[in-house]
């Protein structure tokens, strides 16, 4: 049986419960709402320049309480610096 490429990517990342991630460009936020059972106690900041992509990641994640959404551009994110321990850019262009 093959391995769904957001199981793959999950076990590749080195999270662990109170760390923090980062998720430029998340769309609808598929990768999170497949494998959210995996990354208990990881904070997770969904970010999307597409206010549609953001709502609809609320729509799909909205009830986790350790998960953060926001309509940003990438190249001006509203965080401070080093205040995350990994960052993700999947499906930017």
């Amino acid at each position: 049986e093959e391995t769904p490429w957001t199981r793959w990517l999950m076990e590749k990342l080195p999270l662990q419960a109170g760390s923090r991630v980062l998720d430029i460009g998340c769309g609808p936020g598929t990768l999170w709402e497949k494998e959210w059972e995996r990354i208990p106690g990881v904070e997770v900041v969904l970010a999307d320049l597409s206010f549609g992509m953001v709502r609809a990641a609320q729509g799909e994640l909205g009830g986790h309480e350790t998960l953060r959404l926001m309509q940003s551009d990438a190249q001006n994110l509203p965080l401070a610096d080093n205040s995350v321990d990994l960052g993700l850019a999947n499906h930017m262009l």
